[in-house]
């Protein structure tokens, strides 16, 4: 969290989504985001993205990174970047046929999802009995 002048107290998600909601208004052709996702929760994530691709930037070329794979699903082409050297690209299905990294980082990430899942319904279940 910090401070500005006025006391007011952001924390990093919010001053995240202020500084996209200060791009996004630009009367730019081309939009560059660093992990525009980074400091947010998945709910949050997707809104933003729902928000932005699918309205204001709908008809903008828009670069970013992420590792938000689950909303990699809904954009026109996915780069994978390996080491500073494109490693392969296509869209999300034509990736996930190739059985190549991106599909690799796919599978761990609905793995390490499912994990969280089976962890969260285990910590509900044994605190209905505490």
């Amino acid at each position: 969290m910090s401070r500005n002048a006025q006391g007011i107290t952001l924390s990093n998600g919010q001053k995240l989504r202020i500084n996209i909601a200060r791009a996004a208004y630009q009367s730019a052709d081309i939009f560059l985001l660093d992990d525009p996702f980074a400091s947010v929760d998945r709910r949050i994530a997707n809104r933003i993205f729902v928000n932005l691709f699918g309205g204001i930037l709908q008809n903008k070329t828009t670069i970013f990174t992420t590792d938000a794979l689950h909303l990699l699903r809904n954009v026109d082409r996915i780069i994978v970047v390996e080491e500073g050297e494109i490693h392969e690209q296509g869209t999300y299905e034509q990736l996930l046929r190739n059985r190549g990294l991106f599909s690799e980082l796919v599978r761990e990430f609905v793995i390490k999802e499912m994990q969280g899942r089976a962890e969260r319904e285990r910590r509900y279940s044994y605190s209905d009995y505490s």
